[in-house]
């Protein structure tokens, strides 16, 4: 065995573990709060719950104290990992890089916890884990989603002006490999670091298509992908249609400014749409509740130790539109929160299917490297105080899209779910 190699390896597995730790004080600041909080299955993070940095085992063996489960820890991690990386320099074929065989450890420890949620994120896939929060990357223009059992990561929403739907990647097209690399089974924020790079750039994408049942290829040019996270327009003469395809940093501004345009244009009620919603950054869904409802919690997070953190907002509705959301089974995490609030504080309907069914959060810490890790540590709860994790939220008007049409390419004519909205609509505005 190489002992210097071995010596760097083990100091490499152990500054990873304690850099996991002293994270929880070093967490990355952003606009979305005070740390990261991942709130939504696909790609989506956002923001916040305070970590005071203490280290806890909820597996501890009884009579040992957390210190020492965590010299045990430390102790068998690196005299394991030191002994299979003797086995390697002596025995393994190929050339390697110890980055590498490190990288493969974090990742291998937080995949051995079996929660699809929670995931190490190298240098490259962290950097793009935290440019997807502005709203503005390189790459093919798709929303994806991951089946939390499975682990397939599902096309949800093609952008129609992206460069994915012209190469004519559709809806509930399941990806199964990018390049050369088979993806089943990887974390979401993964595959998607591997669609994204340079603009100008071409990436091949395998996929399969449920309604054929068969595999196909497509070559997708990457480009400057600026997401408009929020349409909108007037439906009749007096009211106004919001869609917002996920909550970004940008999408509280949007949401504003589309409220604002209608209001100018005489809508009366509107209806907000946030079916294939994946979630996002939860500051920004708080933002946008604070402008439709009153003074008041619009959720609140408890972690492992019961601790409650609440998120209220500061100032009195902005807009008082009689209104009805419109949800569907891919509307999940931040789209929850937004619809469990409207709902539990009576301003608007719910029509559609029940939703997704995500109410954990997710912590992303920044390591000393420039890698990091995304962990589940709490729940979150409507402002009743219900947690709509693994049940989703049932609608009031219970409407399932016409068989064959998607939510986000279908017409507002032949769009069944819409027209029992604003049936629904014109019912709250008469009152």
């Amino acid at each position: 065995m190489n002992e210097e190699n071995g010596k760097t390896f083990s100091r490499g597995i152990l500054l990873g573990i304690l850099g996991t730790i002293i994270g929880a004080g070093l967490a990355f600041l952003l606009a979305w709060g005070f740390d990261w909080i991942s709130f939504g299955p696909g790609p989506d993070l956002s923001g916040v719950i305070s970590n005071n940095g203490n280290s806890t085992s909820s597996g501890a063996s009884a009579g040992k104290s957390s210190k020492e489960e965590e010299s045990v820890f430390y102790e068998s991690l690196t005299s394991k990992g030191g002994y299979i990386k003797s086995i390697v320099d002596k025995y393994y074929l190929e050339e390697y890089e110890e980055e590498d065989l490190v990288d493969g450890a974090m990742e291998g420890m937080l995949a051995a916890l079996g929660d699809p949620y929670t995931a190490y994120y190298d240098e490259e896939a962290f950097s793009d884990l935290m440019e997807s929060s502005e709203g503005v990357y390189y790459g093919i223009g798709v929303v994806v989603q991951q089946d939390p059992e499975t682990k397939a990561v599902r096309v949800v929403k093609p952008y129609t002006s992206g460069p994915g739907y012209e190469a004519g990647i559709e809806p509930d097209d399941v990806i199964i490999s990018v390049g050369e690399v088979d993806v089943q089974g990887m974390d979401i924020d993964e595959v998607v670091a591997m669609i994204r790079g340079e603009e100008g750039t071409t990436v091949d994408i395998t996929l399969y298509r449920p309604s054929l049942k068969e595999n196909y290829t497509v070559t997708v040019e990457r480009r400057k992908i600026e997401v408009e996270t929020v349409e909108y327009e007037m439906l009749s003469q007096d009211m106004g249609y919001v869609g917002v395809s996920q909550f970004d940093v940008i999408t509280t501004d949007q949401f504003d400014e589309a409220l604002t345009a209608l209001e100018n244009q005489g809508a009366k009620g509107i209806i907000v749409d946030l079916r294939d919603n994946p979630g996002g950054n939860l500051s920004t869904v708080v933002g946008m509740l604070d402008l439709l409802l009153p003074k008041g919690n619009y959720t609140y997070l408890v972690d492992k130790a019961g601790n409650r953190e609440d998120y209220n907002g500061e100032q009195d509705a902005k807009y008082n539109f009689p209104m009805v959301v419109l949800v569907n089974g891919n509307s999940a995490s931040a789209s929850e929160l937004f619809t469990g609030a409207v709902r539990d504080y009576g301003v608007a309907t719910v029509v559609g299917e029940t939703t997704f069914g995500k109410g954990i959060v997710q912590q992303l810490f920044s390591l000393r490297d420039g890698t990091g890790i995304k962990v589940t540590m709490a729940k979150y709860y409507t402002p009743n105080g219900e947690c709509i994790h693994k049940t989703g939220i049932a609608p009031d008007v219970e409407v399932s899209l016409d068989e064959g049409e998607y939510a986000s390419i279908v017409s507002h004519e032949e769009d069944n779910q819409l027209q029992a909205g604003i049936e629904e609509l014109k019912k709250r505005m008469a009152q």
